[in-house]
């Protein structure tokens, strides 16, 4: 982008015209940018800056250049700028020359606009969205994931982009919450630059109560041509309002929109998740129909997410249906939900070929916001037993997706990440015609267990199983889907979802290097170990080596090391970090099947890799499974 370097507080907000840049980082400043550091706290009059510094810290590689070649990092940070109320384009560069990253982006009040940036070492991500700033004049990132590493920060006006203005309820507000979300709140993740999203929708408010409150303040003197007004009311209005009064109601925005040059899109409510008998209620009455009642009368585009919602959750069942909601709600969306629900809403948009919204939406097939994490595409799996690959049910992604023979067909997954590892939520993305329910298998690192697939009701029709599964915390997980004795739906892909922000990278003992006068052994004869195996040290100058170790932000680390011990006295060892070395203290377990961790506190380079070595001097020590590093 060209421009200007950041001006004043003042001076930004009377110059619309201006390009904000920043450069993250203490290395050389790149020209034309203002150089934003870990200790760089937001304060107004200076008009940037993070809204905590704690827990920041800056990485300068050098190289490739002054932009990317420095960078700052932490577990969830949020950066701040002040900007004029306004559309503003705004551009991320993420990455690390010598090592890789993991980046989210939530924008706002818990505003999820993309997931799990990622870069291997040396390359670099360049993100860019438009967004919708309210009159309070700052424009919120937080960065969150396994690795952030950001590189730099645009902002620059986006005066010709598309407004999508969205009237509603709680069911589509943005919600100041991790616990529940509305779909308003997550659609931005469905848009590429061009188009922004001005979410004025505000819970307990009707098609009437909305409209003095907030359409005719916030949106009636901004909205113009060319931009669209999505209108979504239903769950108070049944409550207060008869079918009359609901349609004169939603009709007022309709009218108001289309004299201004606007797109309406009238959109009928989200349905509620109330089952009675295993069979998935209607909550709404005529009200939905009313609304597409006002549709045709008016030849307005609508929507129909009552019932898109209402197939969605009886795919899925009672039970993996309240996996969207917030707990013991029926009606509130979490975010995993409410990023669900946009999709939905997505899918009417491509439906209703609504241009040229349409040609903004992220891509052809935007990513199944339900996983969040590694997707393994089944394409590039394992298969036996007769799978094929096709491509002839539209809806895939990927190249294809994997098609099962009555009996004795295999999908299996190798080398899966655990992202943490313990019990995980694994999502299976899948289609089944018909009106039956299949069974198959599913076997977890050889563990197996019966799988059922409820109908989608078309094999065009995608939706995610979600399966609780116990993974290794590393790349050694072995996944297979097996059909027995019939068929079995189509597969496009398993997705892990992701470690939680500020999990630890672990290491196991058996990768690292063995040596010393008498080198340890990998062993496995111990039961409750991770991963493939422990390390048993032997009696003297006995060496265990991680090398290459991440520095996940460097500084003081609370390192973890999981061991057993059966012995009635303590051992003692050397631990050496980067050349340091100090004494280590192993306390016993109950039996060499008893396995603790033991926290030590260590210092790592935030500049390149680190090599942590321990050591047995002169007896015998613990039997090591993993040490893991916290971000």
């Amino acid at each position: 982008m060209a421009g200007a370097a950041f001006l004043s507080s003042a001076s930004l907000h009377a110059a619309s015209n201006t390009n904000w840049k920043f450069d993250f980082g203490s290395g050389p400043v790149q020209s034309g940018y203002t150089q934003v550091l870990p200790t760089t706290a937001y304060n107004s009059t200076a008009g940037y800056g993070f809204a905590s510094t704690s827990g920041l810290s800056s990485v300068n590689r050098g190289a490739p250049d002054s932009l990317r070649g420095d960078y700052i990092t932490g577990s969830s940070f949020k950066f701040s700028a002040n900007v004029p109320a306004g559309n503003y384009n705004v551009t991320v560069i993420t990455g690390d020359n010598s090592g890789t990253s993991d980046t989210s982006i939530k924008s706002e009040v818990e505003r999820i606009i993309v997931q799990q940036l990622k870069t291997t070492s040396g390359q670099f991500s360049t993100y860019s969205i438009t967004l919708h700033i309210k009159s309070d004049g700052v424009l919120d990132l937080t960065f969150y994931g396994t690795a952030p590493k950001i590189n730099a920060v645009e902002i620059s006006p986006a005066t010709t982009a598309i407004t999508l203005y969205i009237a509603g309820d709680s069911t589509v507000c943005d919600q100041n919450s991790t616990t529940y979300a509305g779909w308003g709140q997550m659609f931005t993740s469905y848009l590429t630059q061009g188009a922004a999203v001005a979410n004025y929708a505000d819970s307990g408010e009707t098609s009437t109560s909305f409209w003095g409150g907030f359409y005719v303040p916030n949106i009636q003197g901004k909205i113009k041509s060319g931009d669209y007004l999505f209108i979504q009311f239903g769950h108070n209005d049944e409550k207060s309002l008869t079918l009359a009064q609901y349609k004169a109601g939603l009709k007022r925005y309709v009218d108001d929109a289309k004299a201004k040059g606007a797109k309406p899109v009238l959109i009928t409510p989200l349905e509620r998740n109330v089952w009675s008998g295993g069979t998935l209620t209607h909550s709404h009455g005529q009200y939905p129909a009313t609304v597409q009642q006002l549709a045709t009368e008016t030849n307005t585009p609508c929507i129909d997410l009552t019932t898109k919602s209402y197939n969605l959750y009886s795919s899925m069942g009672a039970t993996q249906s309240a996996t969207l909601f917030v707990s013991g709600d029926k009606t509130h969306t979490n975010q995993t939900g409410a990023l669900r629900v946009a999709g939905l809403v997505r899918d009417g948009i491509n439906e209703l070929n609504l241009s040229p919204l349409e040609s903004l939406l992220a891509g052809a097939t935007p990513v199944d916001p339900l996983p969040a994490g590694s997707n393994y595409q089944a394409e590039n799996a394992t298969l036996s037993g007769g799978v094929t690959i096709d491509t002839n049910s539209a809806g895939y992604q990927g190249t294809g997706f994997a098609n099962f023979p009555t009996t004795g067909g295999t999908v299996t997954f190798n080398n899966v990440a655990g992202n943490g590892g313990g019990t995980k939520s694994l999502g299976i993305r899948y289609a089944l015609g018909g009106t039956t329910s299949r069974t198959g298998s599913l076997t977890v690192n050889g563990v197996p267990t019966n799988i059922t697939f409820p109908t989608t009701g078309a094999f065009t029709t995608w939706a995610t199983l979600q399966v609780n599964v116990t993974l290794n915390n590393s790349s050694t997980n072995t996944i297979s889907l097996a059909s027995t004795g019939s068929d079995l739906a189509n597969v496009d892909y398993i997705n892990i979802p992701p470690a939680a922000v500020g999990a630890a990278d672990v290491y196991p003992a058996e990768n690292a290097t063995r040596g010393g006068s008498t080198p340890p052994t990998v062993e496995t004869t111990n039961a409750g170990y991770n991963d493939t195996g422990y390390v048993n040290f032997g009696t003297t100058t006995s060496t265990l080596t991680f090398s290459s170790v991440n520095p996940n932000g460097g500084g003081t680390k609370a390192m973890t090391i999981r061991y057993a011990l059966s012995a009635t006295t303590s051992r003692t060892g050397t631990i050496t970090v980067n050349g340091v070395t100090s004494n280590l203290t192993f306390n016993p377990t109950a039996s060499w099947t008893t396995w603790t961790t033991m926290t030590v506190n260590i210092t790592l380079s935030a500049t390149g890799t680190n090599t942590i070595q321990i050591a047995s001097t002169g007896s015998d020590l613990a039997n090591v499974d993993e040490i893991s590093i916290p971000w």
